[in-house]
């Protein structure tokens, strides 16, 4: 193929991965407002306004996470440092900050086809190049993470890694002239040092893919390329270690593998020490034996990660991320997209690998075994390896968790398009013409085929489809949350730490972590616990999560009181415990049901948006007809009603509410008087209010045959103050 042929289709491949990462469009730009998937997109806005407002300071510490105690945060900056510098050249508005987040991703999917074509066309020429670069543009476990508006670091982090995987085997290559083994080393470390700065989990891409480099240099003997990598290993070091002071005392210690920390050049000396050993003795003792070589590389290695293990630190730091990486924390275990990618046991699990890599799916093991069987070829030999061992390791990972299939989609890409080159070469030795090609097209028709198969309807029903009638938010999930949180904002009073994170919020509001980000971000409230799960606040996200399950109003108000929660945010789930606060609060109102005693400390706010869809919708859960989405309930001490009445006799008291979501429910109050006569009922809803919940008259209290009119105030409400009724 000729260059400029490739060019042009390479732009053309460039252009179908930015189409296919834009057919949610309409989801994102609905109704002049940018909407964001729920969850960490919307705290990377809140992170880059932070930044864009006070250029070029991060948020390292905010006041609305995990409430009241505030938490640093754990993402280092570079990818919200990225987002601000777009929104500042844009215009330097939270518009101009939105609509470059939304446009980010498919932008960075776009790019990243460009390095995946170089490592293809280095292993397998131009024809390679182009399919590794067109199979990543339309593979869904690459789409999922830089879709248009998925604004999480992910998108950078996908691009982050095709430029690496381009530059080690580019400098892996035997015939690279030294300029070109350092600019590709050179692309590396650049590399390398953005991903440190943009990901926690970095430090993956340090074992796996230095891991990677060292040990076929090591085994190939090239005690010059060992130091070289080593350079580039603390050329990195050496670039991120002086940003970490200003950073500030990172998430879970000085070592820390929940952010970055000293822990990442810490590792990039330890391998660069390793390289450097494996060199030194290579030069001391040379051998063309590979089984030496790797026997005696494996000690040193082994040496290496003893000291390193020795230091308590480090050792505590690796422990832990063996656990999140095995799931054996709840928030991992439960987290949708850190599921296996194999789960064949599960009803339709034999789906998911195709669902995120198409017929690809089922060939990520042989993958390793391709690279490795393209390694005959001694002028690509090292770099085939380099690739069998980031088709290996990610591949692995990938199988563990379908969130790394991001991290394994750029060679997964030239691993699946180097196989399909070893199929039609091994057909057209063995076959005639027209039989060769009839079995590669079949071939090509079960890997590829459902790639195209899952993008073209997704294109259709997203260009084609006609807007949705009324607020095209309340048409998906994402955008109900959004409306809801501009009601919370709305109904709440304002308060400090938005702006300004060395000033505490008046208030918190407990809810369940899922929206936390979507309330810091829209409705600017400090939220009790969110998205980041534990890694912001242990205990605060353990006691957010049972929040809902609560059986008694009495436990529910003593979390909220410790939290300093004056609001909480119900939300319709799907199957709930029927004593629960989820059905007693959210669905039943706190009413009086069934012998169950009213909830008479929590006033309902605001609820909706009417004619909305529940989060319950984007996980396929039932819901009640009419199901309301969300509510917002203030928690208050309640006016107390006194009356008196005949001993034993019942008094009621009642009052018509009316929601903005043009749903109607009577509130009653009922006790029994005492031996003296008298009788309390305390009551949380004032009869006159600006609240979006308020009544249609004054209370009714009946007392026998006579029926009382009661005006109760909104400070009453807030105060728990004593109103006599009838005089």
């Amino acid at each position: 193929m000729r260059r400029s042929t490739a060019i042009a289709a390479l732009f053309a491949v460039a252009a179908l991965a930015f189409l296919a990462r834009s057919v949610g469009l309409r989801e994102v730009f609905a109704g002049g407002t940018v909407v964001f998937p729920i969850g960490d997109p919307y705290y990377h806005l809140r992170r880059a306004l932070y930044t864009m407002q006070h250029f070029p300071r991060p948020l390292l510490f905010d006041p609305l996470v995990s409430y009241p105690d505030g938490a640093r945060i754990h993402w280092p900056p570079l990818h919200d440092l990225l987002l601000a510098l777009l929104g500042r050249e844009l215009g330097g508005t939270r518009e101009a900050l939105e609509r470059a987040a939304a446009w980010l991703p498919p932008a960075l999917g776009a790019l990243a086809v460009a390095p995946i074509f170089g490592a293809g066309a280095l292993l397998g020429g131009r024809s390679v190049g182009l399919v590794a670069a067109a199979i990543y543009a339309l593979l869904p476990a690459s789409i999922e993470y830089s879709n248009v508006g998925d604004a999480d670091h992910h998108c950078t982090v996908g691009l982050l890694n095709a430029i690496w995987l381009f530059g080690a085997i580019a400098a892996a290559l035997p015939a690279s002239r030294a300029a070109v083994r350092g600019g590709a080393l050179l692309l590396v470390a650049l590399a390398r040092a953005g991903m440190l700065l943009t990901w926690p989990g970095s430090l993956l891409y340090v074992v796996l893919a230095d891991g990677a480099q060292l040990a076929v240099e090591a085994l190939g003997g090239g005690s010059r390329r060992l130091l070289e990598h080593a350079l580039g290993m603390l050329a990195t070091a050496a670039l991120v270690a002086p940003l970490l002071p200003g950073l500030g005392p990172p998430v879970g210690g000085p070592y820390s593998a929940e952010a970055l920390s000293r822990l990442q050049p810490t590792a990039l000396a330890a391998l660069a020490l390793l390289a450097v050993a494996c060199a030194a003795l290579e030069d001391l003792r040379p051998t063309r034996r590979i089984a030496v070589r790797a026997l005696r590389s494996a000690a040193l290695g082994m040496a290496v990660g003893a000291g390193l293990l020795a230091f308590s630190g480090p050792r505590e730091a690796i422990a832990h991320a063996l656990v999140f990486v095995g799931k054996s924390e709840p928030w991992a275990a439960l987290n949708a997209e850190q599921m296996p990618l194999f789960a064949l046991h599960r009803p339709g699990g034999w789906l998911l690998p195709i669902a995120h890599f198409g017929g690809f799916g089922y060939a990520i093991p042989l993958v390793p075994l391709v690279a490795l069987w393209r390694a005959r070829d001694p002028r690509v030999r090292e770099s085939a390896l380099i690739l069998a061992a980031w088709t290996a390791g990610f591949g692995l990972l990938a199988a563990l968790q379908i969130r790394y299939g991001n991290d394994y989609a750029p060679a997964g890409a030239v691993g699946f398009a180097l196989g399909l080159d070893e199929a039609r070469r091994a057909l057209e030795r063995r076959l005639p013409r027209w039989g060769a090609r009839a079995f590669f097209a079949t071939l090509v028709a079960a890997t590829a085929g459902p790639l195209v198969a899952i993008a073209a309807p997704q294109a259709w029903a997203a260009f084609a489809a006609l807007p949705p009638l009324g607020d095209p938010l309340l048409a998906t999930p994402d955008g109900t949350l959004y409306r809801f949180a501009e009601m919370v904002r709305a109904a709440t009073p304002e308060t400090h730490g938005f702006d300004d994170p060395g000033q505490r919020a008046e208030y918190g509001i407990l809810s369940s972590p899922n929206i936390g980000h979507v309330l810091h971000y829209v409705a600017r409230r400090a939220t009790t616990a969110d998205n980041f799960g534990p890694y912001s606040g242990a205990q605060h996200f353990a006691e957010a999560r049972g929040f809902t399950w609560l059986e008694s109003e009495a436990a529910a108000i003593g979390l909220a009181e410790r939290l300093g929660a004056r609001y909480a945010v119900t939300m319709e789930y799907g199957a709930v415990p029927p004593r629960s606060l989820a059905q007693r609060l959210h669905r039943e109102d706190g009413l009086e049901r069934d012998g169950e005693p009213r909830w008479e400390r929590f006033r309902l706010v605001t609820e909706g948006p009417g004619g909305g869809m529940p989060l319950a919708d984007l996980f396929g859960a039932r819901v009640p007809p009419g199901a309301v989405p969300y509510k917002l309930y203030e928690i208050v001490p309640g006016a107390l009603l006194e009356a008196e009445a005949p001993p034993g006799s019942e008094v009621e008291a009642s009052l018509a509410l009316r929601t903005p979501a043009g749903r109607q429910f009577v509130y009653v109050a009922r006790g029994t008087a005492g031996p003296d006569g008298a009788v309390q009922l305390r009551v949380p809803y004032p009869s006159e209010a600006d609240a979006p919940v308020r009544s249609s008259g004054p209370w009714r209290v009946r007392i026998g045959g006579a029926e009382h009119e009661v005006a109760v105030s909104e400070s009453a409400v807030r105060s728990g103050a004593k109103i006599p009724v009838g005089g």
